[in-house]
């Protein structure tokens, strides 16, 4: 009997990461080739050599810079053509050292202002590796710990943290382990204070899970650890980040508060149109200690520079080889995938190397840090458009290859084509859902197995049985991908090299297929329906039209200010009902089945997913629906009732995103109960913290992927509920095994 096992539903680290590629022939920009801008590099100060990271190989041999830069600013050209990106900057560094910087494109696209390598751009997020090592230079000073509690640096910050959970730590903010939500908001650009209300900010914030025991980014963590940096430090927050890293490392032209000259020298945001590209407002992140801080790339790229050089550039040394090391280890999760957080910086481990990774973006502006230990070379590369992150984090893929001296040509897509197509491939194709990534789209596209995910493009060339290896401008290498089938042999997964699964989506037939719409009547018409359970339910209104063959919707949802929004998307294929809304990480995609006058299904958003009900506006089943709304918002009768029992045998399932897993609740008492869930050979499985209150259970089950957390309602003979698991939430729903007690019929 299984007493440990775990509830495996999705891998933490991204599909998409594996794969990462960029597409390379898009339309093309109205405007002409962007000119580069070049500089030389900065003269570091003089100063012995920083030792070698440990248990890093020396470097190549160093390939030649000119041939590097005619290549890359080849390359930097034909992307932003493709992506109407209007500035590029970028610093390369090889060593301990940046050995160039050069800038492409206008900073200002109406007074058509060239950028240069002193113009600036927001960070985004990747100054949270620059935080990362404030912190990490306080423990080297003695002033703080990685394992200083939260509740102890910050008794002002009241967490509604569970009983029994472990406390949240630093090392836990530094690596996005604390379960704390993601956070943080856009507000006017010139308003640069740590905002003091940040303890209320934090007030009463539920993690999603216990700390250490999941994966959930937070820049509301690294909020926190700016007012830890002041509190340890006695100084203001950009004070302590400029004595201890800018100043040393010689980042003059980074500033969290942009003087009068830094705003002269800012680049503007944009976004892209089909046209090309508009302004956007200047806005900011509210906790600025999770990213949006104005630099330039050559001064980033002596940050990277520092990362090569275990926590040294040449002069003054900003961290220890030890907490260097502390930054580039993996705290947790390290023996489940190569790839995943250390301190601040994402870290991934192949190939024979280590990778130091980090991505930003606020509207109008992306920018991407790479650091390669073992080859010792970096780059750092800013843009002023915001859906070009993709892009950078291409540029600085292709750029490290190029420094390491390997060769790099633009994917040619003719390779991956084949006549005539396999008609295999066809069982490929389909809209497959990664927790943390979103949807995963696999299609045939001019005779290739085309996939696309995040932004990212890639073509699968076939090696071998279900086995291909996805291959683009970024992956000249490739890199393996396996789909995977279940027990009646239909592709029901797909799997990259980190071990992230995606699992398909069961309206793969009507993702791929053009589906003209359903017989009138069937679906067309006004909808009202919710998302969710209890204080997480969304009312919202859908409203299906016919164009011509097809169908299209509108979406309102009163509670988030969202009125008549077009719906991305809408497919119908038998009674599979599939469409999509917004994009990015505010993309939700809602797959039901049509009953009548019913729409069940499930809601994925972000990592979430919530079970969905929609009733065709008018009809019994609305007005069913209704009735129940009622019933559930009464008043408690005053007569005496039965009470429901708990203890016994339950069945049924949870929604575990494109799959459902069946559950077996065995409950002997209000406080002891195991669970049995067959598909991951879990058999009777202890469970903790079981209690009951009224008609509310709760019980979780240990897992080294993060703790379940159950909780639902019971309603005579049904416990309905969700489950909570490293940030993601699914619902279930239980049934009595073998019918309903007493008490539950005396209930219905």
């Amino acid at each position: 009997m299984r007493t440990a096992a775990v509830v495996r539903l999705l891998a933490a680290a991204t599909l998409v990461a594996a794969v990462a590629v960029v597409a390379g022939s898009a339309r093309a920009a109205d405007a002409p080739p962007p000119t580069p801008a070049p500089s030389p590099a900065p003269a570091p100060a003089p100063a012995p050599a920083p030792a070698a990271p440990e248990a890093t190989p020396p470097a190549p041999p160093a390939a030649d810079l000119d041939a590097v830069v005619a290549t890359l600013s080849t390359e930097v050209r034909r992307r932003m053509a493709a992506e109407h990106v209007p500035a590029v900057s970028v610093a390369l560094v090889r060593g301990g050292a940046v050995v160039w910087t050069g800038a492409f494109g206008l900073a200002n696209v109406w007074a058509k202002t060239p950028a240069t390598a002193d113009t600036v751009f927001s960070t985004g997020s990747t100054f949270k590796p620059v935080v990362a090592a404030t912190v990490l230079a306080l423990v080297d000073e003695g002033k703080l710990s990685l394992d200083a509690k939260l509740s102890d640096l910050l008794p002002d910050v009241r967490l509604a943290s569970r009983d029994g959970w472990p406390p949240i730590t630093v090392r836990h903010l530094l690596s996005h382990t604390s379960g704390l939500p993601r956070g943080a908001m856009t507000v006017p650009v010139w308003d640069r204070r740590l905002p003091p209300e940040i303890e209320d900010t934090a007030a009463l914030v539920q993690p999603g899970f216990a700390a250490g025991t999941g994966v959930s980014y937070s820049n509301l963590a690294f909020g926190l650890l700016g007012r830890i940096v002041e509190k340890a430090s006695g100084e203001p927050f950009e004070e302590a980040v400029r004595r201890r890293v800018l100043l040393p490392l010689g980042m003059a032209s980074t500033t969290l508060v942009p003087s009068a000259a830094a705003v002269e020298r800012m680049a503007l945001p944009y976004a892209r149109t089909d046209a090309g590209v508009e302004p956007l407002r200047q806005v900011r992140f509210d906790m600025f200690p999770a990213g949006d801080v104005w630099t330039t790339a050559a001064d980033m790229g002596r940050f990277v520079a520092a990362l090569l050089g275990d926590g040294a550039a040449g002069g003054p040394r900003v961290l220890t080889p030890a907490s260097a090391k502390a930054m580039r280890t993996r705290p947790f999760f390290a023996d489940q995938s190569p790839e995943g957080f250390g301190l601040g910086i994402y870290v991934d481990e192949h190939d024979g190397r280590v990778v130091l990774a980090h991505s930003g973006s606020v509207p109008g502006f992306v920018a991407a840090l790479r650091a390669e230990l073992g080859p010792q070379v970096g780059a750092y590369v800013l843009a002023n458009q915001d859906g070009a992150g993709p892009m950078l984090d291409g540029v600085a893929r292709v750029a490290c290859r190029l420094l390491r001296g390997e060769a790099y040509t633009p994917f040619d897509p003719a390779s991956a084509r084949r006549d005539p197509v396999p008609v295999a491939w066809t069982g490929y194709a389909g809209t497959y859902l990664a927790r943390a990534l979103g949807p995963v789209r696999i299609r045939v596209e001019d005779g290739a197995l085309v996939m696309e995910a995040g932004g990212h493009k890639a073509w699968l060339v076939p090696d071998g049985d279900d086995r291909f290896v996805a291959r683009g401008d970024d992956t000249q290498d490739g890199v393996p991908i396996v789909f995977l089938r279940d027990g009646a042999g239909k592709v029901a997964g797909v799997k990259g090299r980190s071990g992230t699964v995606a699992e398909r989506l069961p309206t793969e037939a009507a993702t791929t297929m053009d589906v003209t719409a359903p017989p009138e009547g069937v679906l067309d018409g006004a909808w009202e329906g919710s998302a969710g359970f209890g204080g997480l339910r969304l009312e919202f209104n859908l409203r299906v039209r016919r164009e011509g063959p097809r169908l299209a919707a509108t979406v309102t949802v009163p509670a988030q200010g969202l009125r008549d929004s077009e719906v991305a998307h809408l497919l119908h294929h038998g009674r599979l009902v599939h469409f999509e809304h917004g994009a990015g990480a505010s993309l939700a995609l809602i797959d039901a089945t049509l009953e009548g006058d019913v729409l069940r299904g499930t809601l994925r958003r972000s990592g979430f997913a919530l079970p969905v009900e929609a009733h065709r506006v008018g009809s019994e089943a609305a007005r069913e629906a209704a009735r129940r709304r009622a019933a559930a918002e009464a008043p408690p009768s005053t007569a005496p009732a039965t009470p429901v029992a708990f203890v016994g045998a339950w069945e049924g399932d949870l929604d575990a995103g494109a799959v459902r897993l069946r559950l077996r609740l065995d409950v002997a008492s209000d406080t002891t109960a195991t669970l049995s869930i067959p598909e991951q050979g879990l058999d009777r499985g202890a469970l903790q913290a079981v209690r009951r209150d009224g008609a509310r259970v709760h019980f979780e089950l240990p897992s080294p992927l993060g703790q379940a957390v159950f909780d639902g309602t019971l309603r005579g003979d049904r416990i309905d509920g969700t489950l909570v698991q490293s940030g993601a939430t699914m619902a279930f729903a239980l049934r009595r095994a073998g019918g309903a007690s007493p008490g539950a019929r005396d209930a219905k």
